[in-house]
């Protein structure tokens, strides 16, 4: 059984989940915008987890739209909100490769290599990943960890309820008491 007490690690996909989902990609800072129900849980989710880990891909880069020192300033800007509102994100990992067959692109798991390595105390029994699309579950359970689908009132991707453990209509009802199958 789920025990979300026991989890010390939340890794976020970002696109979708932390900010409003765009058709085309987010180039630059004016063009992100946070979902409401995540920074207004935002404090809470740092409460909850020791780490807080966004894991992303971001072909943008790969196809020159932006480079990686633009991604890296909208980072550095979301994450300065986030913890304006007395949330956290430890690190981001961002894969930026075009092809599918890149390690660290979802749901490959290149950018789980590289989570092990900087947190040593990583373990899967201890992580949960939270996103909306199938690469992300496929991404989890490849990883062998808890799988959070977010729905946002199914109006995002539907994937098949193999694919993830827990489903969330938003970040509101992300509590250890309402996650369910």
């Amino acid at each position: 059984m789920f025990k979300a007490m026991n989890k010390k690690f939340l890794l976020l996909d970002r696109d979708g989940v932390i900010n409003v989902e765009r058709k085309n990609y987010v180039l630059n800072w004016d063009e992100f915008r946070f979902k409401n129900d995540f920074i207004s849980n935002a404090a809470r989710l740092a409460e909850m987890f020791k780490y807080i880990l966004i894991v992303t891909n971001q072909r943008c880069v790969g196809k020159g739209l932006i480079t990686l020192l633009d991604l890296d300033e909208i980072h550095d800007k979301m994450i300065a909100d986030i913890e304006m509102v007395g949330g956290r994100v430890n690190k981001v990992y961002s894969a930026t490769g075009i092809s599918d067959l890149d390690l660290r692109r979802k749901p490959n798991t290149g950018m789980m290599d590289q989570i092990k390595k900087d947190f040593p105390d990583f373990l899967p029994e201890l992580a949960i990943m939270v996103g909306n699309r199938q690469s992300d579950m496929k991404f989890a359970k490849r990883c062998g960890i808890c799988a959070v689908h977010y729905t946002e009132n199914n109006t995002e991707e539907k994937i098949s309820s193999n694919l993830w453990d827990f489903s969330i209509p938003d970040w509101f009802n992300f509590n250890y008491k309402n996650l369910n199958k």
